[in-house]
């Protein structure tokens, strides 16, 4: 379950759920996606990257490398 010696960082983006009223652009399945494509990199992914879906409404499902 991914590789214990990347640095990588996930950012869900601001999902929709009780905590914030269902205001997020994200569903916490689509949220739940960038955690399980972390835990899924082999050895050659990315590494010392923040790693999540683009920040726009119903953007593009697909995660990218976000800029930090």
């Amino acid at each position: 379950m991914g590789d214990p010696d990347h640095g990588e960082r996930r950012e869900p983006r601001l999902l929709r759920d009780d905590l914030n009223g269902h205001s997020g652009f994200r569903t916490a399945e689509q949220g739940a996606r960038v955690v399980v494509e972390l835990a899924t990199l082999g050895a050659d992914g990315p590494t010392g990257v923040l790693w999540g879906p683009p920040f726009v409404p119903d953007g593009d499902p697909e995660s990218v490398v976000l800029p930090w």
